[in-house]
């Protein structure tokens, strides 16, 4: 990239980038050789990091070194023969720092270059270590080898490593990375003047003030142009990085600027389906930008606000207007303060967004009032300067004063220096009549229509133009032309057809874009043959055109006939988002349902697709502009989609309302109800799973029954979907568990399984997708049985959901890896149940160890589960009587939790509550404070919030949960058990007595009665009434008996 000198006298300034390179070796044998390695990487001007000093525990450690080396671009190994210091790793194989080191890089994914010292290789020292020892080093190396072979390099001297080292500084120099410009603004063909500002804004980059820098101004006034030549001709050596993309209403949304930054700063290994939201995404996106010094621009923010075409003074922008317009912004830059570091981002808008009023931030250019902080005019030189380039005469004062009438703005300048020298002769004379400020729109568009009248073949540039100005995208020459034959071989809009050769020949059509852009109407970049509009002349002469209708619907099917059959980003289907967005423009509800509906990619609609593939926010943005424009019943299926959308973002209430919108309307008459059963019955299914996600089981049940009357009523359909008929069945069945019908459960899964299996023998092409649906079956059913103390079977179920992710379409699936760590911790929480403690370990780690691996990739919706799973592994390590870990564990959970942040209604709210009283306990044992947020640690305040918000069917998980912690706490504190068992027979008393039975509450209480009478004597010398306990149990069995088993 190109670079400037830091200027030295700047103060607290950011230094140069260089690569900083992990160097990780044993002291007593290889420290002059890891000396050898920084001097060599120092010339090279790369940061060497070397670690001396380890805290001693290795869970703490794991932590420490992956803030240490993540903000890494490569890691150097060298190994020796010898093992080195290691920390205490009671019970399990010990690893040295080294070796952390090693797998720390791994998992980060970072470049590893490995140098192996031979047995030739003269040492520092005598590896003087335990045979043990000695032997688990040769097993590392041999592992190493194993996997990294072609990384592995054998040095038998320093000279050797000193020459390994020299040619790998070349890979790691690489690891910044080229400018990446998304979409570069309209070419200009003279810059002048802006060397103060270029000044200020190289100042404001350089020294150690605000990440934010905003370059302010009125439309037109050069603000793009200015950042352009500083990107481009003037970037500081600062940054691993540099980053620009336009601002768009339609084309770049700030969701898809968020998925180009993150795929640009991962280099290929972003994936957006891993992230549900796009909090999920901000916050990767902050966390790699506070690892590596990087720049990334905006141009033109102010097209993602609400108001963005505000065109005042910046002091007259009320606050409302000035807020984000599109999902996530505010979010963002509210976090870009935040982020310390060399990291730098520059905003180019007309206003200054609202959420800056209250973070730190620079201004471009510096000015002494905020209301006067817009870039100015051009100064008097540099505009002379531009008018003579452009073919004006007259003298200087003359120039000066032309310039100085049109307040130096330089796209007014370029429109009259044109005008002047096309049809004037050069000659400014008749300009001169009167004042013209530039706000003043009148003024800029009486110059435009007077070129306009003055253009050579008038008819074909004006067609031209109206044409290129309805473009969303900046389009390429290729893309034009064929649009341009596109409309002249489809009868429907050969209206939009004007001299027919400039639609079929190429020349002609280059000829009239050249005298376009002569004039400075277009600028034709002639590198990438893209046809640039200054966004006011896009403004000027669609809102002059008698035809912008047509020619966004004859735009919209254009798109709509370009294949998008392989796309996998939102790049590759942008074709199809523009025909959506095109069609509204057309305000055409027909044509919006085509582009919406219409196959795409793999998927049946487009919203399966951005579903599909991660893009719920672009997709809600869409579908909710098309759902204000469409009629019945196309409005509704659009409804279902959005819902959908909603409920994977967790937007649950919203989600409620569109579904139950829908199905008003389709399920409102017999008719409707036949034609669009399949929709229908989704509808019902998806709206279920909006119930179950908010703790609304009961809800979730009938929805679901629902759903599988619409389906097979009148004469049944099951034969033809049995696919959805599974998918509803699994869904019933888990809001089945929750409400403590654990036979319905039972039922519920078994039956769902069965289809999956049929579906899976005669659709073999979709074997991966049954194999997951199968196994998420198989987990609800474990669980239902787990909970009626069905071990044995539930284990089969938990071992055969495994086996059926080992599925050969699912091994380099890492959307299946959630499903696999919530097996594990199913089958650990199965295990604990029976005191098969030691097993129970085993899957405990599995599932933490996938867990916490998904969110060092950035998988935000795993951060939760992780959190439970450690508290759950807590309760295995305190039986194993290992309580150090247990606390590392306990403290890990809670600053996760801490971290969060939920509604009440959430599902991490309701777990929050129901185990309290679980995490209370731990806090007992380990001496430590356990508590979450704001929630209470009483547990009958807590059951009351509960009860109040999700009705009784927590109450079993309630249960369970207090009578883990009374077995858990006992040894230790006795009375802290009693009396939350004491609590407990309160809240089941009330429940009881207010009619609430079911089976997983009746299996609950039975461990209770277990419990008690084991320590029944203690216990009511301490002040449990242990008779309520009895009496629980027996009202249960009653109801069972009367119910015959039965929920």
């Amino acid at each position: 990239m190109d670079t400037v000198a830091i200027n030295s006298s700047l103060g607290a300034s950011i230094k140069p980038y260089a690569p900083r390179v992990f160097v990780s070796a044993t002291t007593g044998d290889l420290g002059s050789y890891r000396k050898i390695v920084c001097d060599e990487l120092l010339k090279a001007k790369c940061l060497p990091i070397v670690q001396d000093y380890f805290r001693c525990d290795p869970r703490r450690l794991c932590d420490f070194l992956e803030d240490e080396i993540r903000p890494c671009e490569a890691v150097i190994c060298l190994l020796g023969p010898r093992f080195g210091e290691a920390p205490d790793c009671e019970g399990q194989t010990p690893r040295s720092y080294t070796q952390f080191e090693y797998d720390a890089a791994r998992r980060n994914q970072k470049d590893v270059y490995v140098f192996l010292a031979s047995d030739s290789c003269p040492l520092d020292g005598s590896p003087d270590e335990p045979e043990e020892k000695r032997l688990l080093q040769q097993q590392h190396i041999a592992a190493v080898q194993r996997k990294d072979q072609s990384i592995c390099k054998m040095f038998s001297s320093p000279q050797e490593l000193r020459e390994y080292i020299v040619s790998v500084v070349s890979e790691i120099a690489k690891a910044r990375q080229p400018k990446v410009i998304i979409q570069s603004p309209s070419p200009y063909a003279y810059f002048a003047g802006r060397q103060a500002e270029l000044k200020q804004l190289s100042q404001a980059i350089l020294t150690s003030g605000p990440s934010v820098v905003v370059v302010l101004g009125v439309a037109g006034q050069g603000k793009t142009t200015l950042t352009w030549e500083w990107f481009t001709h003037h970037l500081p050596d600062v940054f691993a990085g540099a980053f620009w993309c336009p601002a768009e209403e339609n084309q770049f949304t700030f969701d898809m600027f968020v998925d180009l930054a993150l795929g640009y700063l991962m280099r290929g290994k972003y994936d957006k389906r891993s992230f549900r939201s796009i909090q999920e995404r901000i916050r990767l996106l902050v966390q790699h930008l506070r690892d590596r010094p990087c720049l990334l621009v905006i141009d033109g923010l102010e097209k993602w606000l609400r108001a963005w075409t505000h065109r005042g003074d910046i002091a007259s922008a009320d606050c409302d207007s000035r807020l984000g317009g599109q999902e996530g912004l505010d979010l963002f830059l509210s976090q870009l303060g935040g982020v310390t570091g060399p990291s730098r981002f520059v905003l180019t808008s007309r206003v200054l967004p609202a959420v800056l009023d209250r973070a730190p931030h620079a201004v471009i250019p510096v000015l002494d009032e905020l209301a006067q902080a817009r870039l100015r005019g051009l100064d008097d030189a540099a505009a002379v300067a531009l008018l003579r380039s452009l073919g004006v005469r007259c003298d200087e004062q003359g120039a000066l004063a032309i310039a100085r009438a049109y307040d130096n703005h330089p796209l007014s300048l370029t429109i009259l220096g044109k005008l002047a020298s096309r049809r004037y002769g050069g000659s400014v004379e008749r300009f001169k009549t009167a004042s013209r400020l530039v706000h003043d729109d009148r003024n800029l568009i009486s110059l435009l229509d007077e070129m306009q009248q003055a253009l050579p073949a008038r008819d074909d540039s004006q067609h031209l133009l109206d044409l290129r100005a309805h473009f969303i995208e900046t389009p390429s020459l290729g893309q034009f032309s064929h649009f341009l034959r596109w409309l002249a071989i489809h009868e429907h809009h050969l209206d939009l057809v004007a001299r027919l050769a400039l639609h079929v020949d190429d020349d002609a059509l280059r000829e009239a874009l050249a005298v376009l852009d002569d004039w400075s109407l277009i600028s034709w970049d002639r590198q990438d043959d893209s046809l640039h509009m200054h966004p006011m002349l896009g403004e000027h002469f669609r809102a002059s055109s008698t035809r912008s209708p047509r020619i966004h619907a004859a735009l919209s099917r254009w798109y709509l006939d370009q294949p998008v059959d392989d796309a996998k980003s939102l790049p590759e289907m942008r074709r199809r988002i523009l025909a959506v967005e095109h069609a509204l423009q057309a305000g055409e509800a027909a044509l919006c349902d085509d582009a919406v509906l219409s196959a795409a990619g793999q998927s049946s609609s487009l919203s399966e697709w951005l579903a599909r593939w991660g893009h719920q926010s672009t997709g809600i943005d869409l579908l909710t502009r098309v759902v204000g424009l469409c009629p019945q019943p196309q409005r509704s299926l659009h409804l279902i989609s959005r819902g959908a959308m909603r409920t994977d973002l967790g937007r649950l209430t919203p989600a409620r309302e569109d579904l139950t919108d829908a199905i008003g309307y389709l399920d409102a008459a017999p008719w409707r109800r036949r034609r669009h059963r399949q929709v229908l019955a989704g509808a019902y299914m998806n709206r279920g799973t909006a119930f179950a996600s908010s703790g609304n089981p009961l809800q979730a049940v009938a929805d679901a029954d629902r759903a599988l009357r619409v389906l097979t009523w009148p004469f049944g359909l099951v034969r033809r979907c049995p696919a959805m008929m599974a998918d509803i069945l699994t869904n019933r069945g888990a809001a089945n568990r929750e409400m403590g019908c654990l036979d319905a459960a039972q039922r519920d899964t078994s039956e769902a399984i069965r289809l999956y299996q049929r579906c899976q023998a005669t659709q073999r092409e979709e074997g991966g997708y049954f194999a997951r649906r199968i196994a998420t079956a198989l987990l609800n059913r474990g669980n239902a049985r787990s909970n009626a103390r069905q071990y044995e079977l539930a284990d089969r179920d938990y071992l055969q959901a495994m086996e059926s992710l080992s599925h050969a379409d699912l091994q380099s699936d890492d959307s299946a890896a959630p499903l696999r760590a919530m097996i594990h911790e199913m089958r650990a929480l199965l295990l604990n149940d029976t005191e098969q403690w030691s097993t129970a370990l085993g899957e405990h780690d599995a599932a933490t160890d996938t867990l916490a691996q998904l969110v060092q990739q950035g998988r935000s919706d795993c951060r939760i589960p992780l959190a439970h799973s450690f508290v759950n592994r807590v309760h295995t390590l305190i039986a194993l009587d290992r309580l150090d870990e247990a606390c590392l564990d306990a403290q890990t959970a809670k600053r996760i939790y801490n971290q969060e942040t939920w509604e009440q209604a959430s599902t991490l709210a309701i777990w929050l509550a129901a185990n309290q009283s679980i995490l209370a306990g731990i806090g007992r044992i380990l001496k430590m404070d356990m508590s979450i947020g704001n929630v209470s640690l009483s547990l009958s305040a807590s059951w009351e919030t509960l009860s109040t918000t999700q009705g009784p069917y927590t109450l079993a998980p309630f249960v369970r949960s207090a009578v883990g912690c009374a077995r858990l706490v006992f040894p230790y504190d006795p009375q802290f058990s009693t009396d939350s068992l004491c609590d407990i027979v309160q809240v089941l008393q009330g429940a009881l007595e207010g009619g609430y039975h079911s089976q997983w509450m009746m299996w609950e209480v039975h461990d209770l009665c277990e419990f008690v009478s084991a320590h029944r004597d203690e216990l009511a010398r301490r002040g449990l009434p242990v008779e309520r306990v009895d009496w629980a149990y027996e009202e249960l069995q009653r109801h069972a008996a009367r119910k015959g088993g039965s929920c």
